[in-house]
């Protein structure tokens, strides 16, 4: 009975011990479901907040998982095939199929239109997953790169914009370090200096294309460029292929290139202005002697008669002893110095118009329009009547005025002149228009002695730091237009 008893008791801890072993599987498993439930809930979670569409499709090509990125995108396609889906973005990873379960992971840039009628650009991702050796599919993610395709072409587009801007100006440009290695040049410099593409990148230093009497002073500057805020200006010049100097103006700045702190140079060919600044310097000292010549001729010819015959007189009193004699001989002295004075004083208004001195600008033109109205009739407007204007400017009016008036009555066979004169916004313009023949003003520029007068007018525009304008052709008229900013006199 005993040995019976023993049994049942052994036999009995042994089924509590069981119990007691289950309960424990029991609670692992349990606790093994809902640590798998917790993290299928946060890989769920994680990929339902994926930032950019997220689908995989399996082995039977069954989309079994979807975020809902990819389901606004693509519409909601978990469960169903993804052969023969019409949207471009399903349809292209499709095609894909093949290569992507051989092993392979692709990606590639799809263009698309979106139901809103937009374009869109989009980074596809495909890639294979096995989580057993039966079960097999892909991973696909969309990833929305609109922006920075728009961007990118933006960028395409400013660097086309700025390369027909570089390549098309009118000024050589540069870009070199300080030492004078060449980096890039547009079409200008490469036609001043006439060297080829190769040469200008390998053979050529820029330094060495500088005369040599400039050279250290140029490399001086340049170097001495720290940052963007600093300009180095200088005229000198520079030797083509062939050795010839071409006078030029060099601006060159510290710019960021690349990965590298580099020269912006810019050059500006001179010749033309140096040829019409030695022009402009040879016509005022031409216009200065013909000046000089004038006034002696005037005196020569209008005074000197007058003093020889006034000393012939004085000379016939002395030796006169009649009282009526000397009487008659003293009148004509005296009409004689009459005239002298007129002469004077006319020579003496040329030179320096009284009514510009004491009246003004618009009293000196309105004079000169009413001695030539009977041979040609100007039309003159003006708001300048009781303003005055540095002395300076005002005899510089003037005197392009009288020359533009003296060239119509000369040469142009005009029958009207309109001429203006108005002050606004501190500019001063001077408009002076005739319906004569013309001329060619290129052709005017280019001759010694019949384009004086345009270039005198010319010299003194930039004697006063003006800005003109002239527009003629044969048998169109003359159009001059003058303008200096200034501010009137407060008188």
């Amino acid at each position: 009975m005993n040995t019976q008893d023993d049994s049942l008791k052994i036999k009995l801890k042994q089924l509590e011990e069981e119990n007691l072993r289950l309960r424990s599987e029991l609670a692992q498993k349990e606790a093994h479901v809902y640590l798998l439930n917790e993290r299928e809930a946060l890989i769920n979670a994680l990929i339902q907040n994926i930032p950019l569409a997220f689908w995989a499709f399996d082995e039977n090509n069954v989309c079994f998982i979807q975020n809902n990125v990819s389901k606004f995108l693509l519409g909601d396609i978990a469960g169903t095939s993804v052969l023969g889906n019409s949207n471009p973005l399903v349809s292209s990873a499709t095609a894909q199929i093949l290569h992507v379960l051989s092993g392979k992971d692709i990606d590639y840039e799809q263009e698309y239109l979106n139901t809103d009628g937009r374009k869109y650009y989009y980074h596809n991702i495909l890639s294979p997953f096995e989580i057993s050796k039966e079960n097999k599919g892909i991973l696909v993610f969309n990833i929305d790169i609109s922006e920075r395709k728009l961007f990118e072409k933006a960028l395409q587009e400013s660097e086309k914009k700025f390369r027909r801007i570089y390549n098309n100006s009118t000024d050589g440009l540069l870009i070199h370090d300080r030492t004078g290695n060449i980096y890039d040049y547009n079409e200008e410099f490469r036609s001043i200096t006439g060297w080829t593409h190769k040469d200008l990148l390998v053979k050529v230093n820029f330094f060495d294309l500088i005369i040599d009497d400039h050279k250290e002073l140029v490399q001086k500057g340049i170097h001495e460029l720290k940052n963007d805020d600093q300009v180095f200006v200088f005229e000198t010049e520079i030797q083509d292929i062939v050795g010839i100097a071409l006078p030029v103006e060099i601006k060159s700045k510290y710019i960021d290139y690349g990965e590298n702190a580099t020269i912006l140079t810019i050059i500006r060919n001179i010749s033309l202005r140096k040829r019409f600044e030695s022009k402009l310097l040879n016509t005022v000292v031409e216009t200065e002697e013909k000046e000089r010549t004038r006034l002696a001729v005037d005196l020569h010819d209008e005074i000197g008669p007058l003093l020889s015959s006034m000393k012939m007189y004085l000379s016939l009193i002395k030796e006169s002893t009649e009282e009526s004699k000397k009487q008659y001989i003293t009148s004509h002295v005296m009409e004689l110095v009459k005239q002298a004075i007129t002469s004077i004083r006319e020579i003496s208004n040329s030179l320096s118009p009284h009514l510009l001195t004491n009246y003004g600008l618009v009293a000196a033109i309105t004079s000169n329009i009413q001695i030539v109205k009977d041979l040609l009739p100007v039309k003159f407007t003006n708001n300048c009547d009781v303003k005055r204007f540095p002395n300076n400017i005002e005899i510089v009016y003037y005197r392009i005025f009288k020359e533009l008036l003296n060239n119509t009555l000369k040469h142009a066979e005009a029958t009207q002149v309109k001429l203006a004169l108005h002050y606004e916004k501190n500019v001063l313009t001077l408009r002076f228009e005739d319906n004569g023949k013309g001329f060619n003003v290129l052709e005017q520029m280019e001759e010694r002695k019949t384009g004086l007068g345009l270039f005198s007018i010319l010299s003194r525009v930039k004697a006063i730091n003006g800005d003109y304008f002239i527009d003629s052709d044969k048998g169109k008229g003359v159009v001059f237009e003058l303008h200096t900013k200034i501010e009137q006199l407060n008188l």
